[in-house]
C-alpha cells in the first residue's frame, strides 16, 4: 500500500478545504465547516505519514470520518435519493445522488453527470460527492489483473480489515457480494440510505472503477455477520 496513506490524505484534504469553504461563505453553517477543517486536518496528517505500512485502525478511522463529513452534508440538503456511483475520471470515482428519491435508471441512462457539488442528471437535481475509498482500488498495484473479488478483498479486508472475507457471485451486470463479519458499520442514518453501509459504499466504489462502468446498489440485506448486497452495473453506458 505504499502511498495509499498520502493518495487517502490528499482526498480528505481537497475534501476538506472545499468542503469548510462552502460551509461557511455559502451554506454560513460553523458545525459543518468545522467538520470540513477537521477532514482538512486529517488529510494533512495522512499524507504526513511514512510510506511504510501503518495500523489498518487509522485506514478504517480516516474512512469513518470521510464518511461522517458526508453524512453531514446530506443531511444539510436533506437529500433522499439512492446513491449512483460514477466510473472514475482522473482516478477519482465520485457519487451522484438526487435530492428527492427517483429511479435509479433514470439516472443511470443520463447522457452526461457533470462532477459538480449541485449538478443536474436528467433534468433531476441532486449532488455529487466522492465517496469513503474513491482511491483504496486505484491504490492497488494489481488491480488490472485481479478480479472483482480478489480486489474487494485486497481493499476491505487486507487494506483496511473491514471484514473477514468477501466472496462474489456474478450473474450478468449484477454482482452478489457476501461480506463476512464486517467491522465498521458506524451509524450514519442518511449516509446508509443513500450510499449504502460504509462496506457496501467501498464494495460499489471498487465495482465503479474496476468495470469502469455506472453502479447503483440494488439490494442491501445486513445480517448478525455479514452483509450480502447486490450492485447493477450498468456497462452499456459507461461515460461518466
Amino acid at each position: 500500500m505504499k502511498g495509499s496513506y498520502q493518495i487517502t490524505g490528499s482526498i480528505l484534504a481537497g475534501f476538506g478545504t472545499v468542503f469548510s469553504v462552502l460551509s461557511y461563505f455559502i451554506i454560513n453553517n460553523i458545525p459543518l465547516t468545522a467538520l470540513g477543517i477537521g477532514s482538512l486536518i486529517i488529510g494533512i496528517t495522512s499524507i504526513m505519514l511514512p510510506a511504510d505500512p501503518v495500523p489498518k485502525s487509522i485506514v478504517r478511522e480516516m474512512l469513518r470520518n470521510s464518511a461522517t463529513n458526508i453524512e453531514a452534508m446530506l443531511e444539510e440538503f436533506q437529500v433522499e435519493g439512492k446513491a449512483l456511483y460514477l466510473p472514475p475520471k482522473e482516478g477519482y470515482v465520485a457519487a451522484f445522488i438526487t435530492f428527492e428519491q427517483k429511479p435509479i435508471i433514470e439516472i443511470a441512462s443520463a447522457k452526461e453527470i457533470p462532477l459538480r457539488l449541485l449538478s443536474i442528471a436528467s433534468g433531476i437535481k441532486g449532488i455529487t460527492i466522492f465517496p469513503p475509498g474513491s482511491e483504496l482500488a486505484k491504490a492497488k498495484e494489481a488491480y488490472e489483473e485481479s478480479s472483482y473479488e480478489q480486489l474487494l478483498n485486497l481493499t476491505l479486508v487486507e487494506g483496511a480489515e473491514m471484514a473477514s472475507g468477501i466472496k462474489v457471485a456474478e450473474k450478468g451486470d449484477v454482482y452478489v457480494v457476501e461480506i463476512d463479519k464486517p467491522k465498521v458499520m458506524p451509524k450514519l442514518p442518511r449516509f446508509n440510505r443513500c450510499l449504502g453501509s460504509l462496506p457496501s459504499s467501498i464494495a460499489a466504489t471498487c465495482l465503479a472503477f474496476k468495470t469502469r462502468s455506472r453502479v447503483a446498489i440494488e439490494d442491501e440485506k445486513l445480517l448478525d455477520d455479514k452483509i450480502i448486497l447486490s450492485i447493477r452495473a450498468f456497462k452499456n453506458d459507461q461515460s461518466g
